[in-house]
């Protein structure tokens, strides 16, 4: 019985590590940008609709971006590397992520850049922005098909799962071999 107390104890206390570590979460951002209309010059949008995916790390969903940690995105012939790409916290309750071409909120014509800006307290796209070498414009879009956030499972929270489900088994086996 004391053997069986000693091994609950100890997975309590890695659960309870594991839940008490100060750390920021990974969320993931897909869309879809569709309708975009030309700031200069007046020629249609070479690439619409857009769609892609951000992986970023921030202390909750409703918070500014720390880091980005994935990036998958092509516009055009250019596919962006995380190398390229930056994010902004404006203080304001929006968070902008953007290639570094112009700095992560600007963009001009005949380079590869872009920029994408949400409320980060409603989760609501604002605007996508891109530029190409292909072309000499800057396209905007307010209108996505598709924009959705969502928290990504951590190993450590599937860690605890498993280490819980565990002792569950060992709890039924050890009650199923008392007579």
């Amino acid at each position: 019985m004391a053997l069986w107390l000693r091994n609950l104890g100890v997975i309590a206390s890695l659960a309870l590590f594991a839940a008490t570590a100060a750390h920021a979460n990974p969320f993931s951002l897909t869309f879809t940008a569709t309708d975009f209309v030309p700031v200069f010059p007046s020629t249609p949008a070479p690439n619409d609709p857009v769609s892609g995916a951000l992986t970023y790390d921030a202390a909750s969903m409703n918070s500014p971006v720390d880091s980005l940690t994935a990036i998958s995105l092509t516009i055009g012939a250019h596919t962006y590397s995380l190398a390229e790409v930056g994010f902004l916290d404006s203080g304001f309750g929006i968070a902008e992520i953007g290639g570094l071409i112009d700095g992560v909120n600007g963009s001009g014509g005949n380079e590869n850049d872009f920029l994408i800006i949400w409320d980060t307290a409603s989760l609501a796209p604002l605007l996508f922005q891109y530029a190409t070498l292909e072309s000499d414009g800057v396209y905007n879009a307010s209108s996505f098909s598709q924009f959705h956030v969502a928290a990504v499972p951590e190993p450590n929270t599937l860690v605890l799962a498993a280490l819980g489900f565990l002792a569950l088994l060992a709890v039924r086996r050890r009650f199923a071999a008392i007579p």
